[in-house]
């Protein structure tokens, strides 16, 4: 196969380059419909009845993830003058399309009994006497459903709660609201702290995408500043940039076209690509000048590159696909997307760059004579000869420190924690992260809990001991660790009973009194907290930042508490968007441990056909199983998490790490059958040509991954990390670790 692409290349450059040219418009028209969506939904798992039982949540109740809240300080949050200011901002938020309803300490109602007849007011309205504001103050941070919502339960602080529209609850839409939400803000002199899932979203979308705005370009001028640094030529920078830039014009164009969007997870994809292209061109680049230095013309010479480095790229093109692939073993469509896109954009890269640079270089005349010398000895490793040495002389220094830092790993692994809480891929010091947590210190929990009280029968929520039950449990879950505010229709209706019912502080005794309260009530406050048929009560909590093993715990006692307290015939479900994406990390640190198996067994037989010598493809494993248990180890030390993200590191830095060890041993076969089956002959020579090209690639990778050291996010952050610890350990035990077991074992060959 390889023997006809060079044909047609060779033979037919520019028609080629035509065709691909004419492609390439075809699919850069497309990129501009190429769709963003970092709804958290996508993350949910496929098949997994939690995700069904929260997604009938949402159609019997109002959204969890509606709600942000807005939180101010000031010298004094209920002075008249502050009052005032916050009553104007209530009534301008009011207005924004796309806002629903605000609650704020001027517009919150005020039910009281006056005289015998209900009375109805806001608790600071623009006339109230200011010798009465104490009071009223006072009287609102006893009040079970506004105290830390607008107002902190110490009273120094004020909160505005908005409710989106559920129609408006896009990333596009919410954007537009939160710029015009910090217009309507920006002549208040107050700090300012948000939290909630709309502006955790949006936020987050906001942080990605600048940062993907520099960290592509960066990633490129790092990979265009290393490829001149080791050729000092511009066609050796620029041919090799020219392919990757079409692939991931091809790669975007075909993700447009299948209705791929840009995601919480996909949003690395080019960033990714590019760094397999940058190898793939160093790789090509060496071999081309190695060849012009033998004596061969331009012609003789790429075909000798698509012959030679084609299939040991195709193969390192083909390990790190099936790195990329093996994500479809994940249970989430996202997940799923992410790898089919990356697998199939490292083989296009594969094929494009080993088309299109060689295309390239047959229009342009080969470099003078000089130049090509300099090259081809710039492609030796000035310290190959002394690293051989080194190996032959200290095999077992090689083997103890290896197993050593093999110890060393295990002992970290030991220590890896996998409970990760929900809100943690913020750095400190955003200032989203920052708002959070201030948040979270100052108010309680912000993140939404639902518990679903099912009675079984129609109107059940209407009988006085269902009513009990409900309010039982939902004192029982408000004293939950980690849990603080809850609300459900049996505290309303207590609250009503206390002031305009019986007077008594509890549930009434008869449903038709229950009845006659709640037609006195706000009807849309009822319809939040039941279903249509009254069968079904809802109680909506607020909860910390949790890991996944506390909300198991949380879920443990609620079910225990429904099975001591609960007739046979009701039951309670536990849901919200808190839960549940704790419930995907759980998922995908899962599948992605099976994914990394499904992949290192795939890669490994692939070595075996390739090199024909199932004792080669088994010394190899030791070389490149060491960087992924060193790489745990260093997460367990050094404190992180595993977590879907840290996870799939693992899967995508092996499926690349192993390109190393694939081209040590493609060269070194060729070697072996050149020196007739003399091992240590073909290690040095093999250490001698291909060790910069090996050493060159590791360095971009590590590059091009440094990049994401800078980022905002916790986890694009770790995942820059893991993979510089799994590719160096990876480079040194392929030059060094590798050649000692070849030396040690000394495998039979086919030739």
């Amino acid at each position: 196969m390889l023997r006809l692409l060079s044909r047609l290349v060779i033979n037919h450059p520019r028609t080629i380059l035509g065709f691909i040219a004419l492609i390439t418009v075809a699919l850069g028209y497309h990129i501009q419909f190429l769709q963003v969506d970092f709804s958290i939904e996508q993350l949910f798992p496929e098949k997994d009845p939690d995700r069904q039982i929260y997604f009938d949540f949402r159609e019997n109740f109002a959204l969890d993830d509606d709600l942000f809240l807005m939180v101010y300080e000031t010298d004094s949050v209920c002075s008249p003058a502050n009052l005032e200011l916050v009553r104007h901002l209530t009534w301008n938020l009011e207005e924004l399309e796309g806002v629903e309803q605000v609650y704020s300490l001027t517009n919150i109602d005020r039910m009281s009994l006056e005289e015998g007849l209900l009375t109805l007011d806001y608790y600071f309205p623009a006339d109230l006497p200011a010798d009465e504001i104490a009071a009223r103050k006072a009287e609102l941070l006893e009040h079970p459903f506004y105290r830390n919502v607008v107002i902190s339960s110490d009273g120094r602080l004020g909160g505005l709660l908005v409710n989106v529209d559920d129609d408006y609850n896009t990333h596009t839409a919410r954007e537009t609201l939160l710029d015009e939400i910090d217009s309507l803000r920006v002549g208040i002199p107050w700090v300012w702290h948000d939290a909630g899932l709309p502006i955790i979203r949006t936020r987050y979308v906001q942080y990605m995408n600048r940062e993907q705005a520099i960290f592509l370009p960066a990633a490129m001028l790092i990979s265009l500043l290393m490829l001149y640094a080791l050729f000092r030529q511009g066609r050796a920078v620029f041919v090799p940039l020219t392919a990757i830039l079409v692939t991931l014009a091809w790669v975007a164009g075909l993700m447009s076209l299948a209705g791929v969007t840009v995601n919480i997870v996909s949003f690395i994809t080019f960033n990714l690509l590019l760094i397999v292209g940058v190898s793939n061109g160093i790789h090509i680049m060496v071999k081309y000048y190695e060849q012009l230095n033998k004596g061969l013309d331009n012609r003789q010479a790429l075909e000798e590159v698509i012959r030679r480095i084609g299939a040991a790229l195709f193969l390192t093109s083909f390990t790190t696909a099936t790195g990329f692939f093996s994500l479809i073993a994940s249970n989430i469509r996202i997940m799923q997307e992410f790898g089919v896109v990356l697998a199939a954009g490292a083989m296009l890269m594969f094929m494009l760059t080993t088309i299109i640079i060689p295309a390239l270089l047959l229009q342009i005349k080969p470099p003078p004579a000089a130049i090509i010398a300099r090259q081809a000895a710039g492609t030796r490793l000035k310290a190959a000869q002394a690293l051989g040495r080194w190996n032959e002389r200290h095999p077992r220094m090689v083997l103890g420190a290896s197993l050593l830092l093999l110890a060393i790993s295990l002992g970290g692994i030991l220590r890896i924690n996998t409970n990760a809480p929900v809100l943690q891929d913020l750095r400190p010091g955003t200032k989203l992260a920052d708002d959070l947590t201030f948040i979270e210190e100052h108010m309680g929990s912000i993140l939404p809990l639902e518990i679903v009280y099912h009675t079984g029968v129609p109107d059940g929520l209407l009988q006085p001991d269902n009513l009990n039950r409900l309010h039982r449990l939902q004192r029982f879950v408000g004293e939950l660790p980690t849990v603080s505010a809850s609300v459900s229709l049996a505290e309303h209706i207590v609250l009503l009973n206390d002031l305009i019912g019986s007077g008594e502080h509890r549930i009434p005794l008869s449903a038709d009194e229950v009845a006659d309260l709640l037609a006195l009530y706000d009807q849309e406050t009822v319809e939040s907290l039941v279903n249509f048929t009254y069968s079904d009560g809802r109680i909506s909590a607020r909860v910390e930042n949790i890991n996944h093993q506390q909300a198991n715990h949380i879920k443990e006692a609620i079910h225990n508490w429904a099975a001591a307290n609960l007739p046979p015939d009701q039951a309670v479900s536990i849901t919200g968007a808190t839960l549940l994406a704790l419930k995907t990390n759980e998922h995908l640190v899962k599948n992605l441990t099976y994914s990394f198996f499904l992949a290192f067994v795939i890669i490994f037989i692939s070595m075996i056909i390739l090199f024909r010598s199932v004792k080669l493809a088994g010394l190899s494993i030791f070389p490149n199983v060491l960087p992924l248990l060193a790489a745990a180890g260093f997460m367990g030390y050094a404190g992180i998490e595993l977590r879907p993200t840290t996870a799939m590191t693992f899967v995508i830095a092996f499926g690349i790490a192993v390109d190393n060890t694939i081209h040590f041993l493609a060269r070194f076969r060729q070697e072996f059958e050149r020196n007739d089956g003399h091992y240590r002959l073909a290690i040095r020579t093999t250490l001698h040509t291909t060790g910069k090209a090996i050493i060159s690639t590791t360095v971009v990778l590590l590059l091009g991954f440094s990049v994401l050291l800078l980022s905002n996010f916790v986890p694009q952050y770790q995942f820059s990390l893991i993979a510089s610890v799994i590719l160096t350990v990876a480079l040194l035990a392929s030059i060094t670790l590798l050649p000692v077991l070849i030396t040690l074992a000394r495998p039979t060959l086919r030739r």
